[in-house]
């Protein structure tokens, strides 16, 4: 991969995280802690791969021919410079710019909270107990809280006009088939796009499930991830989260996980395919998708997709990475 990687590496080091995940490499496979960082430099040279990359894949415990078929922070890297323009990556770093942009495909009220006017908070409500708040720029669910509606209209409107500006949304109802997997948070589905030469093709997909009693369903959230078939929308194998705890049924509601298949799946595609054509400058995006009864809609889009999530040995049991599924494409 070589040394301007690993150039841009140390530039956002964070020596304290990269720290505890060489101690726990080295206790997991007990070897000595300046043997497993050198050989998380060896794999940043030689594979592109961050120091959570070498400790999410397992790297430690596998050799060259599996190390070099996944896909890593440095390869990420150049599929998001290949395909994705920096000028319009504020449509997606800006969650209002965001919702402006692919308004056929947000189906529901929001907006912000210094554009908020009266008519706008009742649009907000409309008959429900709660509107959702997330921080226009944040990441991995942080920020986003659910605010009551249940007092005075005009004491609401005075006490949301004092938050920080930020997104204001109606709340939106899922699919009761997703509410059974888990009902106090969205259950979003996240569909990996590449769009070129005026194609779309779904490179991944998976489904991003809440758990612990929180209202996002993100994996650095707490949440739980699950793999998807790109095609049928159905769950491939046990989920897991981020600390690579694998769940057959989710450990709140016991709901069977493997085998579940999203409803209108061939709609979640669409939509996908649908706001990627309209961005053609920005071609390799995660799409978060909310599936409801009648319908689906976006939630949100990422220009820098993550990685890692579907190559967690949860999800990679023979420890053979995705790189073949995008190396054409890079």
């Amino acid at each position: 991969m070589g040394i301007s990687f690993l150039i841009k590496a140390v530039r956002g080091f964070d020596p304290s995280r990269c720290l505890r995940e060489v101690k726990r490499v080295s206790e997991k496979h007990g070897k000595a802690q300046c043997l497993v960082i050198a050989d998380m430099l060896w794999c940043s040279l030689r594979y592109g791969a961050g120091p959570m990359d070498y400790a999410l894949f397992d790297f430690c415990g596998k050799p060259s021919t599996l190390r070099k078929t996944y896909i890593t922070r440095g390869i990420n890297n150049r599929l998001v410079k290949k395909y994705n323009d920096p000028s319009a990556w504020k449509l997606f770093d800006n969650k209002a710019e965001f919702n402006r942009r692919f308004a056929p495909y947000i189906r529901r009220a929001w907006t912000t909270v210094d554009e908020m006017t009266m008519i706008d908070l009742q649009l907000l409500r409309n008959g429900k107990e709660e509107i959702l708040y997330k921080p226009l720029a944040g990441t991995c669910g942080k920020g986003i809280r659910k605010i009551s509606c249940g007092e005075n209209v005009r004491h609401l409107f005075s006490k949301l006009k004092r938050l920080e500006n930020g997104l204001l949304e109606e709340i939106v109802v899922q699919h009761p088939v997703m509410a059974a997997l888990y009902p106090h948070a969205v259950n979003t589905v996240r569909v990996m796009t590449l769009y070129h030469n005026q194609q779309c093709t779904p490179l991944f997909a998976f489904l991003r499930i809440g758990n612990g009693g929180n209202v996002v369903d993100n994996l650095n959230s707490g949440g739980i991830a699950a793999k998807l078939g790109v095609h049928t929308g159905r769950i491939l194998m046990p989920a897991a989260d981020k600390d690579g705890i694998v769940y057959e049924t989710h450990p709140m509601t016991g709901t069977p996980l493997v085998g579940f298949t999203v409803p209108h799946w061939e709609e979640v595609l669409s939509v996908c395919a649908e706001a990627a054509a309209l961005v053609p400058e920005v071609g390799y995006v995660g799409w978060d998708v909310c599936v409801r009864e009648n319908d689906v809609l976006l939630i949100e889009g990422n220009c820098y997709p993550g990685h890692d999530i579907l190559q967690l040995p949860a999800y990679t049991p023979d420890g053979v990475g995705l790189l073949e599924e995008i190396e054409p494409y890079l």
